[in-house]
């Protein structure tokens, strides 16, 4: 029973593997990635009502868009 229990286990974890096309490695992905944007925006917006903003002319507000755009341009 805990051979059958074992290979049941390492079935879906080796189904749960997709391609992460940035590193181009392979990765355990539990949840679809519709789900995790539609997640993500849900809780981007509520982060936003919850927290104070940084005004667009902000000297902050500047060196965090300098920062986000140089992670950017290193993804790509």
């Amino acid at each position: 029973m805990k051979k059958f229990l074992s290979l049941i286990l390492i079935t879906g974890l080796l189904s749960g593997c997709i391609l992460n096309m940035v590193t181009g490695r392979k990765q355990l992905s539990l949840v679809n990635e519709s789900e995790l944007q539609v997640l993500a925006v849900t809780h981007y917006n509520a982060f936003l009502e919850e927290s104070n903003v940084v005004s667009s002319g902000n000297k902050d507000a500047a060196m965090v868009k300098r920062v986000g755009e140089r992670i950017s341009t290193a993804l790509t």
